[in-house]
């Protein structure tokens, strides 16, 4: 089928992301700059910028290693990013009260604490395990656009957005799907 690696990692992006650190990180950044489609706007840049780094790691990994090998690595992948994402959901008791930095150019200030928020964490990790089916172009638009709407809803919809649906449910429904396809990669 089509698009299907665009679509399944948009997906996952999509639910894996809703109420994670980095939309909280642009909507802190929202709050005190009141320009939320600047931040947005900024945060998507700095998750295409590791989105670039995952997809290169993958590349250099699938163009050096059995693809045999780069399954079971990009199942392994799926199956522990499933397992802790059901245990920060199991663990979640919502994020303490830190002190809040003076943010003076909200887009750098957005581009740089999302991107640096972003490397080795789950949607990094999860974008090298999607991209070592090769399909580069899909992984980086489904990621992208993913994270990119979670972004720019946040700046439409800001906190009501996150209140509506509870954090902990959305890591189950995260964790189902990242369970599921490292499953789908052993299993195919």
């Amino acid at each position: 089928m089509p698009f299907t690696i665009f679509i399944a990692t948009y997906t996952i992006m999509l639910l894996a992301e809703f109420g994670d650190k980095t939309q909280l990180v642009a909507l802190s950044i929202m709050s005190r700059t009141k320009k939320p489609f600047t931040v947005a706007l900024g945060a998507t840049i700095g998750i295409t910028l590791t989105t670039i780094v995952g997809i290169a790691i993958a590349a250099l990994i699938s163009k050096n290693i059995d693809p045999y090998i780069t399954r079971i690595v990009a199942g392994s992948l799926f199956l522990l990013l499933g397992l802790l994402t059901f245990k920060e959901a199991l663990n979640h008791e919502g994020e303490g009260q830190q002190e809040k930095p003076t943010i003076k150019n909200p887009f750098l200030s957005a581009i740089s604490f999302v991107a640096i928020a972003e490397l080795g964490d789950k949607s990094q990790l999860f974008v090298i395990a999607q991209s070592l089916s090769g399909n580069f172009w899909e992984v980086f638009f489904g990621a992208i656009l993913g994270m990119a709407t979670i972004l720019f809803l946040t700046a439409i919809i800001g906190d009501a957005l996150i209140k509506k649906v509870p954090e902990k449910y959305l890591k189950f429904i995260a964790a189902t799907l990242f369970v599921m396809a490292g499953l789908f990669i052993f299993l195919t």
